[in-house]
């Protein structure tokens, strides 16, 4: 009898609508461990299949072994038309995760820095800032609004955030197209005035539910919500991470988001990945990619827990794994 055909999402579990979660049976069985405890990762549009996504979940777990991981993934409406209430109820499980391990159930680490968020494109940035939008509201009933930032060790800024220019707009809105002849060519017919229009309507606020400022559903807004202190705290570290092969997010743009954090204070880092496309980077330098990420939250952990080691596993970032990743 054939042996069952494993997701590429394994052993992640549904909880909700396009929401998973894995959690370690034994989480706080390695006292050496100095990881986070929860991984978010909140995923990009076009290209994002399961396939795709399977391997930055699985490399999050080479070397963060004993975190655990939640997954969202973006849905093009939601970045577009869809009212924040009706987003925000289907990330409730997503939600209802990270306030528990703030609040400290499930934790894994001893450092207070617990929760590491791992942001795609603007897809993702839109997902990410209204999770942290309403676990922010959930905290703040019991009077721990604050301790969502005291838990944020790192942001990592995967291929983000991007321009609101129609025409990389255009491009990001067709790479979310079916890869069928009807739907490109019918489908790019009809979606450049559709995305001209949908565009005014955000920057004048005219779609309703969707808000306005750091809050709001603009591409703008999004751009200057990773700015806000009050979306995923200030103490929380940058690490951007991008390639000059990306023709959706130019690096020139990365660059200038980076500037910005600097000045508004806070701890920036970026890399830069060769020969990666967009939310493709792994293709260009796994490798380089993943020291990248290790070394984002080790100088976290540097930062908050005086000089402690690292639990992070040195065998984990060997190239046979990454190759594994990548191919």
């Amino acid at each position: 009898m054939p042996s069952p055909v494993l997701s590429p999402l394994a052993p992640l579990r549904r909880i909700g609508d396009d929401v998973y979660l894995y959690e370690p049976s034994t989480p706080a069985a390695d006292p050496s461990y100095r990881g986070p405890s929860l991984i978010v990762l909140s995923t990009w549009l076009g290209g994002a299949s399961t396939k795709n996504i399977g391997r930055y979940v699985a490399g999050h777990r080479a070397l963060f072994r004993n975190a655990s991981v939640l997954l969202v993934t973006a849905r093009l409406s939601e970045i577009t038309v869809t009212p924040f209430a009706r987003m925000h109820g289907r990330l409730q499980p997503a939600r209802d995760v990270i306030v528990r391990h703030v609040l400290g159930a499930g934790a894994s680490s001893s450092s207070s820095s617990s929760i590491l968020w791992h942001i795609f494109s603007n897809g993702g940035l839109n997902t990410a800032i209204q999770l942290a939008r309403i676990a922010r509201k959930a905290l703040s009933t019991t009077g721990h609004a604050a301790d969502l930032d005291t838990a944020t060790g790192a942001v990592i800024m995967d291929c983000c955030p991007g321009d609101s220019s129609l025409g990389r707009t255009f491009q990001a809105a067709a790479y979310s197209l079916p890869d069928t002849w009807a739907a490109q060519t019918v489908g790019r017919l009809l979606l450049f005035p559709t995305i001209a229009a949908l565009l005014g309507a955000q920057s004048a606020g005219l779609l309703p539910g969707r808000g306005t400022g750091t809050g709001g559903g603009s591409l703008a807004d999004l751009y200057h919500g990773a700015h806000d202190p009050n979306i995923f705290g200030r103490g929380a570290r940058r690490m951007y991470l991008y390639s000059v092969s990306d023709r959706l997010v130019p690096w020139r743009f990365v660059h200038q988001h980076m500037a910005e954090a600097r000045d508004k204070g806070f701890a920036v880092d970026g890399e830069a990945i060769p020969g990666g496309g967009h939310c493709a980077l792994l293709r260009g330098d796994a490798d380089r990619y993943w020291r990248a990420v290790a070394r984002c939250w080790a100088e976290t952990d540097e930062e908050r827990n005086d000089a402690e080691p690292l639990g992070v596993s040195g065998p984990s970032v060997k190239r046979p794994i990454m190759d594994s990743m990548v191919h």
